[in-house]
């Protein structure tokens, strides 16, 4: 399994070599990608709802760790091949099925019905997902913020809207915070697995300087629409 999704990575552009090693170490210098701070991301210990993958070989790796450094099991956990890559509107993920709206719907729903305010939205590279669309780590990359963004955006709405149906009346939109994880697998041996935090407005402003928009996966596209529903630093990213 894990080797034919390197091979579909490879042959469509997308696999791990050195740029792609060269591009994460200078995520890294840029506090692009950095080191994950678990304390900050559920201080009140309420839980996670964990969108994630459900690659056999890697997300276990990484459930675990979140569960360290988190430090508290109480993980609502949501899985989908490529799920970080299929909240974009602009995802060329989403086909004739509209994965997207029922990951956001899912993940409003969970949290609402278990009481937790946070999110996790955690991506991972190599993504075989992403590789059969020949994605590489900077689309997969702009593709999971485009994500975060869109959850912060809407699932506030959505719960809103589950809760007027239940009949219960709520004047303000729920406060949700998401923090953003890629999961990288250096592949060189089995011990090379490293979860970051990502900063969505470092990725952003990285881009806005280099190439004059914040996006990689569709300069024609308007960069996402900035939000006050809770900023970055308030999860350590």
């Amino acid at each position: 399994m894990l080797a034919s999704v390197h091979r579909i990575a490879r042959e469509k552009g997308s696999g791990f070599g050195m740029e792609t090693r060269e591009t994460i170490r200078n995520f890294r210098e840029r506090g692009i990608l950095v080191d994950v701070r678990g304390h900050q991301l559920d201080p009140d210990k309420t839980g996670l709802v964990l969108v994630t993958c459900g690659d056999c070989d890697r997300t276990p790796e990484n459930i675990l760790f979140i569960r360290k450094v988190v430090d508290h099991s109480r993980l609502h956990e949501l899985k989908l091949n490529g799920a970080s890559l299929r909240i974009a509107k602009e995802s060329p993920l989403n086909g004739e099925f509209p994965t997207d709206r029922i990951l956001l719907e899912d993940i409003a729903e969970s949290c609402m019905l278990k009481g937790i305010r946070v999110i996790a939205l955690c991506g991972q590279y190599p993504c075989g997902k992403g590789a059969s669309a020949g994605l590489g780590f900077k689309e997969n990359l702009d593709l999971a913020v485009r994500g975060k963004m869109r959850i912060k955006a809407e699932v506030p709405l959505l719960m809103q809207e589950m809760m007027r149906r239940q009949g219960t009346l709520v004047p303000d939109l729920p406060v949700i915070k998401v923090a953003m994880f890629m999961h990288v697998d250096y592949e060189d041996r089995a011990s090379t697995m490293r979860t970051y935090f990502v900063s969505r407005e470092r990725w952003e402003a990285h881009h806005a300087s280099t190439d004059g928009t914040a996006t990689v996966f569709s300069p024609s596209l308007p960069p996402p629409e900035p939000t006050d529903n809770h900023d970055d630093t308030d999860i350590a990213v």
